[in-house]
């Protein structure tokens, strides 16, 4: 019996019902577009500027991560923020076609790399 290999969303998924994650970290991210740049959280980013997600803080709990994942939010995602509230409590951000508001308190665990105009992806 021959296994199939299916990818979703960062997550290999089995026949067999074994979930294998794909790591992808910062590096390797920055190599995909050609340069090292400076990561930071997504509650640090500024407005009107396209990141690149590219991991996760490492205390990050199982739950927010998993969530996080299930909107869409994966190492490799092209996100715009564009606009913060008053008292930097909650962002807009765009990704994947579609708009979202994330409490500040949980974007601190998305990192990020900022596209710079030379990239054309």
């Amino acid at each position: 019996m021959q296994s199939s290999i299916h990818y979703c969303m960062g997550v290999f998924l089995t026949n067999q019902n074994k979930i294998a994650s794909e790591t992808i970290t910062s590096h390797s991210v920055s190599k995909m577009l050609g340069e090292q740049n400076e990561t930071l959280d997504l509650s640090t980013a500024k407005i009107n500027c396209d990141y690149f997600i590219v991991g996760y803080k490492t205390h990050v709990a199982f739950n927010i991560k998993r969530r996080l994942l299930e909107l869409g939010l994966t190492a490799g995602t092209k996100v715009t923020l564009h606009q913060k509230s008053f008292l930097n409590e909650v962002l807009l951000i765009e990704l994947n076609g579609y708009m979202l508001s994330l409490r500040s308190s949980v974007a601190k665990h998305v990192l990020v790399i900022q596209k710079t105009a030379s990239e054309g992806i």
